[in-house]
C-alpha cells in the first residue's frame, strides 16, 4: 500500500515537543534537532548526522500522512491522519509565495515517531518528494515482511544520498534501507501518537548549505538495537 500519497511534484513554546530528524533535500543533509532552554529562551541546536549511518526503530505502523508546510521562523503546518484513513482537507491559509512567485501550499507528507541510537524518540516528517518516494518504498518492504505480523519493527539506516538532477537543478534522494527488525521498544508504545504539534523557533535565516558530494560516510557503527 505505500503511504497512498501522491509525491511525482517539481519540488509559544513547551518543553512537550518532540526532538526531530529532518533531512534537507537539497542539500542531501540529514540532521537531528531539538529546543532547549538557555537563559528563559528556546533555542534550536542542530547537529549535522549525514555522515554517521545513524539508524532507528521506526514507528511503521503508527505512521502519519496528509499535508504539511514549514517555514523558517513560523510553527508547521499539519493536518494529519493515521495511515489507512481518509487523507484529511489541504489547510487553507495564507502562506506567501516560493521563489518563483507561485502561492506556497501544504503538500502531502508524513510524520513518523522513530527511536535513534541513544534512545531518544524523535519525529520524522517530510513533504520533499524525494523523501516521500524512499519512505514509500520502505513502508511496502515493510508491510510484505512476516515480521510485521509478529508485531516487530524495522530498524531503518540512512546510508547517504543520491544525487537526481531535473530543470530546477539538483535534489538529493536519501537511501534508507531495513537492516533488522525488533521487538517494540519501551519508547515507542503501540497506538496512535498523541496529535501534537512540534513547533518552530524563530531564529535567523541559515546560510546556503553545501551540496553533498557523492556520499562517504563513516564506518557504520554496531547498532545500539
Amino acid at each position: 500500500m505505500g503511504l497512498g500519497l501522491s509525491y511525482s511534484s517539481s519540488e509559544t513554546a513547551s518543553s512537550d515537543f518532540l526532538p526531530l530528524v529532518s533531512y534537507n533535500a537539497k542539500a542531501g543533509r540529514l540532521k537531528y534537532s531539538q529546543r532547549v532552554e538557555v537563559n528563559g529562551r528556546w533555542e534550536k541546536q542542530e547537529e549535522d548526522v549525514s555522515f554517521q549511518q545513524p539508524a532507528f526503530v521506526a514507528d511503521m505502523e503508527n505512521i502519519q500522512v496528509g499535508y504539511l508546510f514549514f517555514k523558517s521562523g513560523m510553527a508547521p503546518v499539519r493536518a494529519l491522519v493515521k495511515i489507512g484513513n481518509p487523507l484529511p482537507p489541504v489547510p487553507v491559509g495564507d502562506y506567501g509565495v516560493d521563489e518563483r512567485g507561485r502561492p506556497n501550499q501544504p503538500k502531502q507528507g508524513f510524520a513518523m515517531r522513530v527511536l535513534d541510537g541513544n534512545r531518544t524518540v524523535r519525529e520524522f516528517s517530510s513533504n520533499a518528494a524525494s523523501v516521500l518516494g524512499a519512505i514509500d518504498a520502505l513502508h511496502n518492504e515493510y508491510e510484505a515482511a512476516p515480521e510485521r505480523a509478529q508485531g516487530m519493527l524495522p530498524v531503518i539506516q540512512f546510508t547517504g544520498a543520491t544525487e537526481v538532477k531535473n530543470k530546477h537543478g539538483a535534489n538529493y534522494t536519501p537511501n534508507f534501507q531495513i537492516v533488522k527488525w525488533v521487538p517494540r521498544p519501551a519508547e515507542l508504545p503501540a497506538g496512535a501518537p498523541a496529535a501534537a504539534v512540534p513547533q518552530s523557533v524563530a531564529s535567523a535565516a541559515p546560510a546556503q548549505a553545501p551540496s553533498l558530494p557523492p556520499p562517504t560516510p563513516q564506518a557504520a557503527k554496531p547498532l545500539p538495537f
